[in-house]
């Protein structure tokens, strides 16, 4: 039994050290959230401002602009 937990234990203190090892190469180990590194990224990127323009102007095409029709919608559901 004894050997058993001896051998747990070294197997514990090996994957503390290989955490360690991978923390410490990728840099800080609080980094910043990913969202936070790639904030910014693409500013003043033209190629990414068409993107966002075409982007709306799907999600505005697929918006219903009757409101009457938006509110049988909503009262279907609803039901």
């Amino acid at each position: 039994m004894a050997t058993k937990l001896a051998l747990i234990e070294e197997r514990l203190r090996k994957l503390e050290a290989e955490v360690h090892e991978l923390k410490t190469a990728t840099g800080n180990e609080k980094s910043l959230p990913w969202y936070r590194q790639a904030a910014g990224q693409f500013k003043d990127d033209p190629v990414f401002d068409e993107i966002v323009r075409l982007g709306k102007e799907i999600r505005d095409a697929e918006r219903t602009p009757d409101p009457v029709v938006r509110k049988r919608a909503v009262r279907r559901k609803g039901t």
